[in-house]
């Protein structure tokens, strides 16, 4: 199977709202995107959240899997 270089797409966009699993009571702002890449699995999407009411930085990256859309974000 020939390698796909190109990164994968990411499900939130920068500056979207977000729920992190790790503390899901307040909203969070996706402020950072990477993929790190891996050889068995594939990439996996990471993400830099800011806190939304301090706008101070968490410490480390989140895997996509561990976040969700705040519930204001799913409306159109």
């Amino acid at each position: 199977m020939p390698r796909n270089d190109a990164p994968p797409a990411f499900r939130y966009r920068q500056g979207q709202r977000v729920r992190w699993a790790g503390f899901p009571f307040a909203p969070f702002l996706s402020s950072g995107r990477r993929w790190t890449e891996r050889t068995i699995l594939g990439p996996v999407p990471e993400y830099r959240l800011d806190f939304v009411v301090t706008g101070a930085d968490m410490p480390g990256w989140v895997s996509e899997d561990d976040l969700c859309l705040w519930p204001e974000e799913d409306r159109p």
